[in-house]
């Protein structure tokens, strides 16, 4: 496992430990963590370098707590595959950037979206949901950075039938594309 130091100003004085647990995921170490501007800046770096387009910060640290807080950045053209919380209520708070946020019904159809940006900008920042509900984001900007919430333990992800898989990507470019044109609306 590789420890990451993030050295903070002369007035802050104080170093961050993440563990890298791979080329996008780093998991917080210690009782305390602070995220500054670095963090984001950094997140957005490795998101852009990524295959798919995605990289996060374990703000939990580990899979086991039964809060699990992520920081996340998605770049423009990310797939995630539909997917569900049953077992949770979920939340997403956007830092900078903007996502179009679906909902679908067990058929495929789009129940709803809502487009989250930054709270300066005047529109919504935060959506939270109680009930289970398929669900996936578009990136409307150049990349999204967001906080989502989800109760834990994390065992497994409930992925949409209805959606194709990202190994397919003949299937993820055409449903991608419906999204992107579902996100203009």
């Amino acid at each position: 496992m590789f420890v990451m130091r993030l050295g903070g100003t002369a007035m802050e004085n104080k170093s961050k430990s993440f563990a890298s647990l791979n080329n996008a995921v780093m998991a917080a170490e210690g009782a305390v963590t602070t995220i500054s501007r670095v963090e984001v800046n950094l997140l957005r770096k490795l998101a852009t370098a990524q295959r798919e387009k995605k990289a996060r910060i374990l703000l939990h640290g580990d899979s086991g707590h039964s809060l699990h807080e992520m920081l996340i950045t998605h770049s423009n053209g990310s797939y995630i595959r539909p997917h569900i919380n049953e077992s949770s209520a979920k939340s997403f708070l956007v830092l900078e950037g903007e996502m179009m946020v679906f909902f679908f019904d067990d058929r495929g159809g789009i129940s709803d979206r809502y487009l989250l940006r930054p709270e300066k900008s005047g529109g919504d920042f935060m959506l939270r949901f109680q009930n289970p509900v398929f669900h996936t984001l578009v990136v409307m900007s150049e990349t999204v950075s967001f906080l989502e919430t989800v109760l834990g333990p994390h065992r497994q992800t409930r992925y949409a039938e209805f959606a194709p898989e990202p190994s397919d990507r003949l299937a993820v470019d055409e449903y991608f594309a419906w999204l992107v044109c579902e996100s203009q609306k």
